[in-house]
């Protein structure tokens, strides 16, 4: 037997530049190399509406190289 849910949690990883929190602004796992997480654990709350919305949207902009690179150009403020 497989049991399933309904419901997708958000908001378990917490984001911020503290070497404390499990993911920095950039999507990149603190203390793992070369891993990132872009799903809806990073979206600090969802009021209403599907879950995959907004999962869709992490992924999207995870794969977007930061402002700051120098990469992006007219895209940045």
């Amino acid at each position: 037997m497989c049991a399933q849910t309904q419901w997708q949690p958000v908001g378990t990883c917490r984001i911020d530049n503290d070497p404390q929190t499990v993911v920095g602004p950039e999507l990149a796992v603190n203390s793992v190399e070369n891993f990132m997480v872009a799903n809806a654990s990073v979206v600090p709350a969802i009021r209403a509406a599907q879950t995959w919305a907004r999962s869709i949207v992490v992924d999207h902009v995870s794969g977007q190289p930061p402002c700051d690179s120098g990469a992006v150009t007219g895209r940045c403020a």
